[in-house]
């Protein structure tokens, strides 16, 4: 069906990994099934299961459908590809599917499907949605339903993959009612750059000498709050630092950091970098202070995220040597409010962390809260709840 298209594919210098996690099988097929597929595919990964999408991605999504959970498949699969070819990172790419498509099972909301495309220069995203029908579930064909939703997938998928590509790709009339949208944002020089590790951060040398660590997403009024008094009590100017790259969460693609670099433009200065552990982040700002909650200082101090109790110590130890200081806000965790006097940390950390006292500093909000309240009110939108 796609041959001679599937060709011009083919002959593209462009290559990356794809993975999918409900729908577009038939594209992968299609791909692998024409000569020459080795010239684009470097790897597919199929993480169908819950489990196995959560391995991916390094933590759970909020919803596996979504069109955050397909950005965020596909830049793990453009930094899986550069991995695979790091000598080809203008050329790599990552390609995700996610889809919810007819099924047997009654489900409330329209069927539908993100396909996401990330790649040095540029991050896109289609967003598919199919008509719902009017009658009942049980009276569809779902085998039938649901293999016309895949055709119309596979040439939607396809199509994202020459747009990336600059190859003409043709209209297609199916059976089934959808709707499909294209998105994308194109990257500046920096954030390239820093996106690819070329560089360690796009401010290096104008980031002052206070940091505010996040991934504000969102950002809210408790994040506002911490930098007033940070600045209050050093006297300084608070940067915001954003790491395209973090320890427990997936990489961000550009909409991602398009969307929380604007959020914070009308607070202050956005620092991005590729430094996900604080190690990293000392050796590209020494004598910086850095403005942290307690749940992240607790992070920095276990021994997981080292490999063993002697690199955690080491670490440690560079801080020190690095001029590395914290001004450390509390935080509510299962009831109750913690602040130094209520954890245990290594000596040497302690020595080098200032507390924020509750009387100053307390907002119990948290950014997960906030993501987790806005999913479930897209979820009843999209179900038709009031």
């Amino acid at each position: 069906m796609y041959g001679d298209l599937l060709a011009n594919i083919h002959a593209s210098p462009k290559q990356g990994v794809i993975v999918t996690a409900g729908g577009g099988a038939s594209a992968l097929a299609q791909l692998l099934g024409a000569s020459g597929a080795s010239n684009t595919l470097l790897e597919a990964s199929v993480p169908y299961s819950a489990s196995a999408l959560q391995d991916f991605l390094g933590q759970a999504p909020l919803s596996s459908v979504s069109s955050e959970t397909a950005r965020s498949m596909a830049a793990v699969a453009f930094q899986r590809a550069n991995a695979l070819d790091p000598d080809a990172t203008e050329r790599n790419f990552g390609l995700s599917i996610t889809a919810a498509l007819t099924t047997n099972r009654a489900r409330r909301g329209a069927d539908r499907a993100f396909v996401a495309l990330h790649c040095q220069q540029v991050s896109y995203l289609r967003s598919i949605e199919f008509t719902k029908s009017e009658h009942k579930p049980e009276d569809d064909d779902a085998p039938t339903a649901r293999a016309q939703q895949e055709a119309v997938l596979c040439h939607e998928i396809l199509g994202l993959l020459s747009q990336h590509m600059e190859i003409e790709w043709p209209d297609a009339e199916f059976s089934v009612v959808y709707e499909s949208r294209t998105d994308w944002v194109p990257a500046p020089l920096d954030w390239q750059q820093v996106m690819v590790k070329a560089v360690s951060s796009n401010q290096s040398n104008s980031a002052g000498n206070c940091l505010f660590p996040g991934a504000f997403n969102p950002v809210h009024q408790g994040h506002l709050l911490m930098k007033t008094i940070a600045e209050q009590l050093t006297g300084l100017t608070v940067n915001f630092e954003l790491s395209i790259h973090n320890v427990d969460k997936p990489c961000l693609d550009y909409f991602s950091i398009k969307d929380r670099t604007q959020q914070l433009r009308a607070y202050g200065n956005t620092v991005l970098t590729n430094a996900p552990t604080f190690i990293e982040k000392a050796r590209i700002f020494p004598n910086t202070t850095f403005v942290i909650g307690i749940d992240t200082l607790l992070r920095i101090d276990q021994v997981q995220y080292y490999g063993s109790d002697s690199l955690r110590d080491a670490a440690l130890a560079e801080l020190t040597a690095l001029g590395i200081q914290f001004l450390v806000f509390g935080r509510l965790n299962e009831g109750a409010f913690l602040n130094l006097d209520r954890v245990e940390i290594s000596d040497s950390l302690a020595a080098r962390c200032k507390m924020v006292p509750e009387t100053v500093f307390r907002q119990d909000i948290s950014s997960t809260t906030l993501r987790a309240s806005a999913s479930q009110a897209a979820n009843a939108t999209r179900s038709g709840r009031p």
